[in-house]
């Protein structure tokens, strides 16, 4: 496994301007790269099965509590039934990241990059949110939070 793990940093070195870092050359278990100004760490062997996790960094809420991290909790059910990760918020420094896993077997740098680039635009729309929160610019999360469990529950219904 290590070895498609190295295969895998290679490929992407070969892909991205800015290559990810092994913390370890001769037997990497984590890479550290920044993807359109979002930081990743993706990780190898702590995941079991093979699998590689991905943390990519959202950053931090624009408040400390309430309704924003309400909303984080919603958008986490959801992914959470979807099978598609996870967000969570580091105990040291109080960052939301988002963590996902992905098979390690037959994983092409590509489609990792993909992956990468789409958790990505989330994390910087998401950052973009919390600037506007921060301004007093948007009205409050309970509002797009109702918004959405209104259009969720139109889509039920069509279905």
């Amino acid at each position: 496994m290590e070895c498609l793990f190295v295969n895998l940093l290679g490929e992407l070195n070969d892909l991205l301007e800015n290559p990810p870092l092994a913390s370890d050359i001769e037997a990497p278990q984590a890479a550290e790269l920044s993807i359109d100004g979002v930081g990743f760490l993706i990780t190898h062997g702590r995941a079991p099965g093979g699998l590689l996790s991905v943390h990519c960094i959202f950053g931090k809420p624009a408040e400390a509590g309430g309704s924003e991290l309400n909303r984080l909790l919603e958008m986490n059910l959801t992914l959470a039934n979807s099978c598609a990760g996870s967000l969570g918020m580091h105990g040291e420094n109080g960052d939301v990241v988002y963590v996902f896993h992905a098979p390690l077997v037959g994983l092409g740098a590509a489609q990792l990059l993909e992956s990468l680039r789409h958790a990505a635009g989330q994390a910087r729309a998401w950052r973009d949110r919390q600037a506007l929160l921060a301004n007093g610019a948007l009205g409050g999360a309970s509002e797009a939070a109702t918004s959405v469990r209104t259009l969720d529950l139109a889509c039920a219904k069509r279905a």
